[in-house]
């Protein structure tokens, strides 16, 4: 039982008051729409007030400045419980207390990135202990009707680390609950119970699907997206980790293969392509997948060299195992991060076989050609860039040595058409596309593709030709004056040999040196002139405007 003065409530969280306002209350133009018409004053009363909500203080002692210095309040305290926690960075964000730890020995799995995880979480209110998102709540009956009560024989929840936010609304799992299990300073594995205090709290879109859909198109834009500070706990239940390539104990081949590919064109089609950026990851993984393949199946294309058997290659002697990889590899940036978020960004592996020669690839089978064209024309598509347009060729080579599903061929073909027409390569791009249209003549994408390609390459034709008549016209000017009649001759060859168009020929008035041109005495030169003025007539008839004809 003590006493403190009234006036020094307020005061001792001021800081704090004045950091959420700076970061999620500032005076945006989301923020004064949302306010409308309100006064000064009472636009700064609401925005404290909500910061005081947020971060869950006591309104009666928070909310306006005391006047009246000798005020005082007795208080009593009963201390019920205490835990200690670990501070994770050493800066106060993230504060962890292990309940229970994991038996790895025992087989348990390790939780490790797309790892199938089945657990309980709480997500509380810090001080104020009020519960946003709580597993193990249900309905019951009490004497007053149905009533939330915890239940401990419900079942956990299903996730997989890092698509949470995939899931549909009934097994939607917020983010953060991922990002809690990879911060964890040591492995997670089955029965592991822990509680992470975050300071700086978690996005409020990430608490239900709802929410996060509003917030993605915008309806929410004026509200703070943050949950104040918070108090995550996790009940880890059971791991099933996800296979990690050819040398895992789970690889089943091309099964293997076949699941990720469906799982990576779910997660595509998934509302509207909201989440193509976790697909890219599983088309990836596919990828380096192969890599390993490939550098296995190396020694058959080289049989030369290394004397035509696998048993005939230098092996190292038997050592010691490699110790087991931390669960996960933040990145560079994640040390210096300000969101959880950006805290427990993970380094994302690049495949590597970009370049395949064919005697390679042809050491896979035809279905295992058919996965690696799906994955290189799905990373065609997703992605932009050089390593687009490689992804794009890589996908075509496949097709090449053999037959596989028309779609992925089709696929393939359009994502490295466009690529290359945005390298300014279009008649290459139309070329590539051409062969899809074959493929699938009924495709209405394709011909719109095909349409907007074709006249890219007008375009840059035209350009290219414009250029080329300014220059021909200035040297068939230098050539009439100096009567070079060789010369002549020789810059109107190289002015027939051009895809001359109508719009190119009339900006830069080329006729009239070409109309001089044919009334020389020379025949050779007047014909051939002639012949140009013919076909200039010809395009005017073809393409000129009809307000100017």
């Amino acid at each position: 039982k003590f006493e403190v003065a009234r006036h020094q409530m307020g005061p001792s969280v001021e800081p704090t008051l004045r950091r959420c306002l700076q970061t999620w209350l500032s005076d945006a133009t989301a923020q004064r729409q949302l306010y409308g018409d309100l006064e000064e004053a009472a636009q700064q009363a609401a925005r404290r007030r909500q910061a005081v909500q947020i971060l869950g203080f006591p309104e009666e002692f928070c909310l306006e400045e005391e006047t009246d210095s000798g005020s005082t309040l007795t208080m009593e305290m009963e201390l019920l419980e205490s835990a200690e926690f670990v501070d994770v960075d050493g800066d106060g964000k993230y504060l962890l207390q292990t309940i229970k730890e994991g038996n790895p020995g025992a087989g348990g799995a390790m939780v490790r990135e797309m790892s199938t995880i089945h657990a309980h979480f709480r997500i509380a209110k810090l001080l104020m202990n009020y519960a946003l998102k709580d597993t193990r709540l249900g309905l019951a009956n009490g004497a007053s009707g149905l009533v939330l009560r915890a239940d401990r024989s419900k079942e956990p929840v299903e996730f997989v680390l890092g698509e949470e936010l995939c899931a549909s609304e009934g097994d939607f799992v917020p983010p953060c609950v991922g990002q809690c299990l990879k911060l964890y300073p040591g492995p997670v594995t089955e029965g592991t119970h822990f509680e992470m205090i975050l300071r700086d709290g978690v996005p409020i879109r990430e608490m239900e699907k709802d929410i996060h859909s509003a917030f993605s198109d915008g309806r929410y834009a004026g509200l703070p997206d943050t949950s104040g500070p918070v108090c995550i706990r996790i009940e880890v239940e059971k791991v099933t980790p996800a296979c990690e390539g050819p040398a895992d104990r789970q690889w089943k081949g091309l099964e293997t293969m076949v699941a990720e590919r469906r799982r990576a064109e779910a997660l595509e089609a998934l509302e509207e392509g909201r989440h193509r950026d976790a697909a890219l990851r599983r088309w990836r993984r596919i990828l380096r997948w192969f890599d390993e393949i490939f550098a296995s199946r190396r020694w058959k294309t080289e049989g030369a060299t290394t004397g035509g058997s696998m048993y005939d290659l230098q092996w190292d002697d038997a050592a010691e195992p490699a110790p087991l990889a931390a669960p996960f590899q933040f990145t560079a940036e994640a040390a210096e991060a300000e969101s959880l978020e950006q805290r427990t960004a993970t380094v994302e592996k690049v495949p590597q076989g970009m370049e395949v020669e064919d005697a390679l690839l042809q050491q896979l089978s035809p279905e295992e050609l058919g996965e690696f064209a799906a994955a290189h024309a799905a990373c065609a598509e997703l992605l932009g860039g050089a390593t687009s347009q490689q992804h794009g060729r890589c996908a075509v080579q496949a097709c090449r040595l053999t037959t596989v599903p028309v779609a992925v061929e089709v696929r393939g073909r359009s994502a490295l058409a466009w690529r290359l027409a945005e390298n300014g390569k279009a008649e290459e791009a139309l070329a590539v596309l051409k062969e899809a249209q074959a493929l699938d003549p009924q495709n209405t994408a394709l011909r719109d593709q095909a349409a907007k390609l074709n006249q890219q390459d007008s375009q840059s034709k035209s350009v290219t030709t414009l250029e080329a008549l300014k220059s021909l016209k200035h040297d068939l000017n230098d050539s009439l004056e100096a009567k070079d009649v060789l010369g002549l001759k020789a810059l109107l060859q190289e002015l027939d040999s051009l895809p001359l168009t109508w719009e190119a020929a009339a900006e830069t008035k080329i006729g009239k040196e070409v109309g001089l041109c044919a009334k020389l005495s020379d025949p050779a030169v007047a014909e051939l002139a002639q012949s140009i003025i013919a076909r200039l007539h010809k395009l005017a008839k073809q393409e000129r405007p009809l307000w100017v004809r």
